[in-house]
């Protein structure tokens, strides 16, 4: 009997110290295999600047009606003699003349090159904005913003 506790207390302590060293091997392993994953750094623009394009440039926008969530699409013409790197367009929702709300476009590009004369369209579901009150519509107005170095 006094064997048996003796045995059963050994193989308790040889299969604690075995599930910690396989634990540990694997946070090990884990830790060297996420640090290999990782991507490189990504760079960013250091030096910009984001200028704001005039309200003529956005060449038109509207709601998109029968929608659950307020959504406007439009699109925005180079009207300069340069390319555009057009980096931000966001849609404020104003009721009665006072901002209630900002959202951009999620699944856009991280830059659009646009060339003078030409245009590109965007879509921007702003999933965050309650319903209007009863009576009430949602103005709006599209902003939107082209990165500019600061090195010129």
């Amino acid at each position: 009997m006094k064997q048996l506790f003796v045995n059963a207390l050994v193989s308790l302590v040889t299969g604690f110290f075995l599930v910690v060293g396989v634990g540990g091997g694997a946070l090990v392993v884990g830790a060297i295999h996420d640090k290999l994953k990782d991507d490189p750094p990504k760079k960013y623009r250091q030096n910009t600047r984001f200028i704001p394009l005039a309200d003529s440039a956005i060449a038109e926008s509207s709601v998109v009606r029968d929608v659950p969530k307020f959504t406007v699409r439009g699109s925005i013409r180079n009207t300069d003699a340069i390319d555009w790197d057009v980096s931000f367009i966001r849609v404020e929702i104003l009721s009665k003349s006072t901002p209630v709300s900002k959202c951009e476009e999620r699944d856009s590009p991280d830059f659009r090159i646009v060339k003078p004369g030409e245009s590109i369209n965007f879509l921007i579901v702003c999933s965050s904005v309650a319903n209007p009150v009863s009576g009430e519509a949602f103005e709006y107005r599209v902003r939107a913003e082209r990165w500019d170095d600061a090195k010129k």
